[in-house]
C-alpha cells in the first residue's frame, strides 16, 4: 500500500523532472578545476571555450561540381576530417579536403565539441541559454 504510494509518486516526480527544461548554471559550464592549465588544456576541459573566433572558411566548388550542380561536403568526427562526395551517391572522397572541425568552420555560435581520447569517443554538443 503505503510502499506503492511512494513509488508512484516519486516515477510521477522524475517524469516531471526528466520533461522539463533545465538551463546549465554557470559553475556547470566551467571545465575541470583539478589538473595542471597544460594538462586541462591539452584534454580541452578549460570549460566551454567559444569557438567565434575562427569564422569564414568557404568551400569552393570544383569543375566537376559546377557542371553537375552539385556539391557535398561531409564531416567525420572519427578522422576529423572534412570530405568531399565525389559521387551522385554522396560516398566520400579518399582524401580529406579540410583536416581539423574548427579549420572548416564559416560560423559558429554555441557548439562545442569535445574529443575525449581516453574513451575514444568524439562529442558534439549545443548549449542553448548561452547570453
Amino acid at each position: 500500500g503505503d510502499r506503492v504510494a511512494v513509488l508512484q509518486q516519486r516515477s510521477v516526480g522524475e517524469v516531471a523532472e526528466f520533461l522539463t527544461v533545465r538551463l546549465a548554471d554557470g559553475d556547470e559550464l566551467q571545465g575541470r578545476a583539478s589538473g595542471s592549465e597544460a594538462w586541462r588544456r591539452d584534454r580541452g576541459e578549460l570549460g566551454e571555450q567559444s569557438i567565434e573566433s575562427k569564422v569564414g572558411y568557404v568551400f569552393r566548388p570544383v569543375r566537376d561540381e559546377l557542371t553537375n550542380g552539385l556539391m557535398a561536403v561531409s564531416y567525420s568526427p572519427v578522422l576529423d576530417a572534412y570530405y568531399r562526395c565525389m559521387s551522385d551517391d554522396l560516398t566520400p572522397a579518399s582524401v580529406p579536403d579540410v583536416r581539423g572541425w574548427r579549420e572548416a568552420l564559416f560560423e559558429c555560435r554555441d557548439v562545442f565539441l569535445k574529443e575525449e581520447l581516453d574513451w575514444e569517443m568524439v562529442l558534439c554538443r549545443l548549449c542553448f541559454g548561452r547570453a
